[in-house]
């Protein structure tokens, strides 16, 4: 977008300046429909006057200490007022209630892994099977070809893709039945899909975490420190009990691989049904206290 807003700027480009005006805005709308929220307000800063529009994206991006420099570069010190405190302040409402619910999301999923682990894997697979439909399809497909087979190569051929079509059918039909048991609970891959969903959480967390330290130097700079410390609190406890668990949870995951309709533990089994081998990546964890702001300790 620089070059092309370059370009249209250049003496002969035959754009007058209410077009490239209008160009810029149309960049930075698209710019800012990606939350792409810092090349949004620079789009705006460098071919407009559109300074109050800049500063609101930058406190869309989360982006404090820019927005504040530039309200005062712009001669907008009211900004600050107007804009950039009510985000600050939004901001660390939205960011506590979000440490709140993955926290009480992460508390609730590990304390359920925790009893899907206490039964063996093996007795849950037998109590719940995994139906392997081919085997009737394929029969039945079989049986169809037998039956014409005394018919012209024309009809033989259509029975080939008949049957080619049904493995597809068959085989679309046990994804999708596992798909759907993965999530239920008491299901043979509960385990999995609460594994899956606690990765999920983790992930957030350690994106999160640059984002609570430059929320709270900003709540600092504006006399808010009291809000800071209560967020940095919050959120180290949250680290704290990802930390404590995170290594329990991926890393005795129990494997299962459906095979003719029977569950087969696979890989190392210990002597509670469990299986060493990880079935999903362990993801990077946050850290443990290299964000923190010491004036806040």
């Amino acid at each position: 977008w620089q070059l092309a807003l370059a370009l249209a700027a250049a003496p002969g480009s035959g754009f007058g300046a209410q077009r490239v005006h209008d160009l810029a805005l149309r960049a930075s709308a698209l710019l800012s429909d990606h939350h792409m929220f810092a090349d949004a307000a620079r789009c705006l800063l460098e071919h407009t006057d559109a300074t109050e529009d800049a500063v609101a994206l930058l406190v869309r991006g989360a982006l404090w200490a820019e927005a504040v420099r530039c309200s005062f570069q712009r001669g907008r010190a009211d900004l600050v007022e107007t804009t950039v405190l009510p985000g600050i302040d939004a901001a660390g409402a939205a960011t506590g209630e979000d440490i709140a619910e993955i926290r009480a999301a992460f508390a609730a999923k590990v304390q359920r892994l925790r009893e899907v682990r206490a039964t063996p894997l093996a007795l849950m697979a037998e109590l719940q099977p995994v139906r392997d439909d081919s085997v009737d399809v394929m029969s039945d497909t079989a049986s169809m070809a037998s039956q014409f087979s005394t018919f012209t190569a024309t009809v033989t051929d259509a029975s080939r893709v008949t049957g080619s079509t049904a493995r597809r059918i068959s085989k679309t039909k046990r994804k999708a039945e596992r798909r759907r048991l993965r999530g239920k609970k008491g299901s043979v891959f509960e385990e999995s899909h609460l594994v899956d969903s606690l990765a999920k959480l983790v992930d957030r967390v350690r994106v999160l975490q640059p984002a609570v330290r430059e929320l709270n130097l900003a709540l600092i700079q504006f006399a808010r420190a009291h809000v800071a410390r209560r967020l940095q609190r919050a959120f180290a406890e949250l680290v704290a009990a990802v930390l404590a668990d995170g290594d329990w949870v991926f890393d005795q995951q129990r494997i299962l691989v459906g095979e003719g309709g029977q569950l087969d533990l696979v890989g190392e089994v210990n002597a509670d049904g469990m299986s060493a081998l990880p079935r999903l990546p362990k993801p990077a964890f946050p850290s443990a206290d290299s964000w923190m702001i010491s004036a806040l300790i």
